[in-house]
């Protein structure tokens, strides 16, 4: 994924406006501020795009559209006078088209019982996990051996019992999920589910399924474009 953003940059001192493109909007300021007649500059908006050639695209259009209103004092080409009114019109495209072409997903849980064996193996993993940690911490069996008045049994029993607390509060239930893109297909970790998060370009609800289901129950790998689409619709 070669991300680019359309970015609109104020001059605070001239109140002019740059449409440009950068794959790091944020460090290109320092650059305009040393390279152009400006005073401290900000920006106003981003648009992130997956490709470099589809953010000059939608560049150039701006460019060519609010050309009669380009501004020479700061240098270069990229700069404009705009009303508030049109860069409110330009604010509101780029957080439309944003929205527009976010990377919508589904992700879809369930409850479900823990078969007797994940019970047995999680409870074992939680009892072993508190009688360690509280060894570790010394704490708990310096307490046994004050309550067991001195008997140096109480250094072991008091962490067990630690353990044995923390098995007890093991849950017989479990939350199943998997996630599906619009096209109802499993989304993948080829998915840049990251880089898609931080362009604001990703677009996830969560659809919980009604009931509890058994212990062997599964998510289908997929599931059809219409399915999908309602669970997206009435997710949240």
């Amino acid at each position: 994924m070669q991300k680019c953003a359309l970015y609109l940059v104020r001059d605070q001192a001239s109140g002019a406006v740059k449409i440009g493109i950068s794959k790091h909007p944020e460090k290109r300021l320092a650059q305009i501020a040393d390279h152009y007649n400006v005073g401290r500059v900000t920006i106003v908006e981003t648009t992130w795009f997956t490709t470099r050639d589809e953010a000059r695209t939608w560049e150039a259009n701006f460019h060519k559209r609010y050309e009669r209103h380009r501004s020479g004092v700061q240098g270069g080409r990229e700069w404009f006078n705009l009303t508030a009114s049109q860069i409110q019109g330009f604010i509101d495209w780029m957080e439309a088209s944003t929205s527009r072409r976010a990377f919508k997903v589904v992700t879809v849980k369930a409850e479900a019982q823990k078969s007797p064996d994940e019970i047995f193996k999680h409870r074992w993993q939680a009892f072993l996990a508190g009688t360690a940690l509280s060894f570790f911490t010394g704490l708990v069996p310096v307490i046994g051996l004050v309550i067991s008045g001195g008997n140096e049994a109480g250094l072991i029993a008091a962490p067990l019992g630690v353990g044995a607390i923390s098995s007890s509060r093991v849950k017989k239930k479990k939350t199943l999920s998997q996630s599906y893109g619009l096209d109802g297909l499993p989304i993948g970790d080829d998915v840049p589910r990251w880089e898609y998060m931080q362009m604001k370009l990703w677009n996830e609800r969560t659809y919980i399924l009604d009931g509890e289901k058994s212990p062997d129950w599964k998510f289908p790998h997929s599931t059809s474009p219409e399915q999908a689409m309602r669970f997206f619709e009435r997710g949240k």
